[in-house]
């Protein structure tokens, strides 16, 4: 077996998020495979092709990791880079990623082409997506593969002595990511506790200058008195190693994103056996076997002020209910306050439920039929 994947390298999740992350994983699964099949024999290459690109005449099976947009023509039409790129590659798989309903529009062309003869998902909801396309084509599920001893875990006597209930909301500055609905939901939910902290490490996609304004006036215009928690922001690139270093300082993740591909933030907080409050529709309905991820009602609806992200007008998400999240806040803060032992021991299995969705087993075994075509 001659096998390609080509997609990202390098593993830039604590600044890029999803793709980075997936494409650095499908990387380590490859090789921990390797180790168990020696006549398997791979390559990786960077889905941009920078580099010398494909160095056989012929290879039996790929995956090619990259926004579906990348393919396609002004005009709809399929790109004849890509045929004469992947010429010699016999199976092609398209590794898809998304985080809305439906399945783009303007991806059909490419998804109906022969240009790639199946998909990888790393989600079931993203399969889901593209099996309600009828495609006639298969589509296999490979869960990335999570190494929970790798991430540090919190230490719950250090937690004891903790003075300060920080929550934490990591995501694009997007309305997708539910940057606003965070932010409103902490400050109505705990704005009046002087040993209530809000951070936020977020990455811009787009202009966001005076975020010190921005946020004084969303305090202004939802909260009424004496404000006494402190709020603070980082956008700055951060690595893994202090991505989760500020996991450890904090009490609890806020993830009201509106809809996910993966949902990496609230897996490596479950690793690290943090408390969670999330939304929890799209492929964060997959995690809830976790012991202590709160999910938050929602209701489904269209995904507004995302055009110029790529989002269609008849794509919809999940939009968390603000009264939901204040409570589910409120309701975690109230056990931290009156015993914090409790208030993190509800947490410590959260990486034994990650590894059993995501463990290297599992991600061998998904790949193992992939390769095979189970």
């Amino acid at each position: 077996m001659n096998f390609v994947y080509i997609g990202p390298l390098n593993d830039k999740s604590a600044v890029n998020g999803g793709y980075n992350f997936i494409g650095k994983n499908t990387v380590d699964i490859i090789q921990e495979y390797k180790r168990s099949n020696p006549s398997f024999n791979f390559e990786c290459v960077d889905n941009t092709f920078k580099s010398k690109g494909l160095k056989r005449d012929s290879y039996d099976k790929s995956i090619f990791l990259a926004h579906p947009a990348s393919f396609i023509n002004k005009d709809g039409s399929v790109k004849n880079l890509f045929y004469q790129l992947l010429a010699p590659i016999k199976e092609r798989y398209l590794h898809v990623f998304w985080e809305t309903t439906p399945v783009p529009k303007t991806w059909l062309p490419l998804l109906k082409s022969d240009l790639f003869q199946g998909f990888v998902t790393s989600s079931k909801f993203v399969y889901t997506l593209l099996e309600q396309e009828n495609l006639g084509k298969p589509i296999y599920l490979l869960p990335p593969m999570i190494k929970v001893d790798d991430y540090p875990k919190i230490d719950i006597d250090e937690k004891l002595k903790e003075p300060i209930f920080t929550c934490l909301f990591v995501g694009q500055r997007t309305i997708r990511k539910g940057f606003d609905d965070a932010i409103i939901s902490f400050i109505r939910a705990l704005g009046d506790k002087s040993d209530c902290a809000f951070l936020l490490k977020y990455h811009n996609l787009t202009n966001f200058k005076d975020f010190d304004t921005y946020l004084k006036n969303l305090v202004t215009t939802n909260f009424i008195g004496k404000f006494n928690a402190s709020i603070s922001s980082i956008n700055s690139d951060l690595t893994n190693k202090q991505m989760d270093e500020l996991y450890l300082k904090s009490s609890l993740l806020l993830f009201p994103s509106r809809g996910e591909g993966f949902g990496l933030p609230v897996v490596q907080c479950a690793s690290m056996n943090l408390p969670i409050v999330s939304n929890g529709w799209s492929s964060l309905d997959e995690f809830k076997s976790i012991p202590s991820i709160h999910f938050t009602d929602y209701h489904v609806d269209c995904a507004v002020g995302m055009a110029n992200h790529g989002y269609e007008v008849d794509s919809n998400y999940a939009i968390p209910s603000i009264a939901d999240t204040i409570k589910k806040i409120r309701e975690q803060y109230s056990l931290w306050k009156e015993n914090r032992f409790d208030y993190y021991n509800q947490s410590i299995y959260n990486n034994i439920e990650i590894e059993k969705l995501f463990g290297p087993e599992v991600a061998l075994t998904s790949f193992d039929k992939f390769i095979k075509g189970q």
